[in-house]
C-alpha cells in the first residue's frame, strides 16, 4: 500500500497530457476534424439544389398566422388598440398622384428587395 501523493500541479499537468493525449487520438480517427477541413467537408455534404417551400408549408405558415392574431385579439384589450390605431390616421387625408406614385414605388422596392434576397440565400 505505497500510495503515492501527488500534488494539485502534478494533477493539473497530468490531466492535460490526458487531454492533450484524448485530443490527439481524435485527430487520428477523425481526420476531417483537423483545421478548416471539417468545415469543407460539411459544406460539401449540403445539398446542391436547395428545394423551394411547398404549398403546405405555406399552409402551415397561414395556419401559424391565424392562431396568431386570434391570441392576440384575445389576450389584449382590441377596442384600445382600435380606438389608438384609428387616432393615428389623420382627419383629413388627401391622395395625389404623387403620393400613390411613392407608395406603389416604396412597395415594389420592398417587394424586389425580399425576393433577390430569398434568391442570393438559395444559390
Amino acid at each position: 500500500m505505497n500510495e503515492k501523493k501527488i500534488t494539485a500541479s502534478e494533477f493539473e499537468r497530468q490531466r492535460a497530457l490526458n487531454l492533450d493525449a484524448l485530443l490527439e487520438q481524435t485527430r487520428v480517427m477523425q481526420p476531417t476534424l483537423i483545421d478548416d477541413n471539417f468545415t469543407k467537408v460539411v459544406v460539401n455534404r449540403l445539398p446542391v439544389n436547395v428545394k423551394r417551400g411547398k404549398a403546405s408549408s405555406t399552409m402551415f405558415d397561414f395556419v401559424g398566422l391565424i392562431l396568431g392574431l386570434v391570441a392576440a385579439f384575445l389576450f389584449f384589450d382590441s377596442a384600445a388598440f382600435i380606438q389608438n390605431a384609428i387616432s393615428i390616421i389623420p382627419a383629413s387625408l388627401t391622395l395625389t398622384i404623387a403620393n400613390i406614385t411613392v407608395a406603389i414605388t416604396a412597395l415594389f422596392a420592398f417587394a424586389w428587395a425580399g425576393w433577390w434576397t430569398a434568391e442570393k440565400a438559395i444559390n
